[in-house]
């Protein structure tokens, strides 16, 4: 005998327990009536007492119900969706790339590029001292 809960209850194990313990003595006085009922029609009496108890045990201790396949099935797909749920929030709420870089890498080639920039602007910066010294002549010489 066993309580089948179609939803999950905090108040589950008190009432399982509970009735357990309230079926057994009608359980065992039913085998009792059951057995003595073979007996009399014949069957044989080679069955051990321990062996009877020892069954008696296992069905009283780990009822079985018809929905444990299927609680356990959605626990776990309930478990993994609520998972899968947190990686794709994780995913969605990050900042990308929060921290900057910590490490600076120069090739060769980008030092061969930028000396030849560094020459590109030593070129024009003579060119515009060039200029700058035509203007301040010829302010000079209007001056004089």
């Amino acid at each position: 005998m066993y309580v089948d809960f179609r939803k999950n209850s905090f108040l589950k194990k008190p009432i399982r327990a509970g009735t357990i313990e309230e079926t057994t003595p009608i359980q065992r006085n039913f085998f009792e009536t059951l057995r003595a009922a073979c007996i009399a029609a014949g069957g044989e009496e080679d069955v051990e007492e321990e062996e009877a108890e020892e069954i008696e045990k296992e069905v009283v201790e780990k009822p079985r119900t018809i929905m444990d396949p299927q609680f356990n099935r959605y626990t776990i797909g309930a478990a993994g969706a609520v998972l899968l749920l947190a990686i794709v929030l994780r995913f969605l709420m990050s900042p990308g790339n929060p921290e900057p870089a910590t490490t600076f890498e120069v090739s060769p080639i980008d030092f061969e590029y930028l000396g030849k920039r560094i020459n590109q602007f030593e070129g024009q910066m003579k060119t515009i001292q060039k200029t700058l010294d035509d203007i301040l002549a010829a302010l000079q010489d209007k001056v004089e």
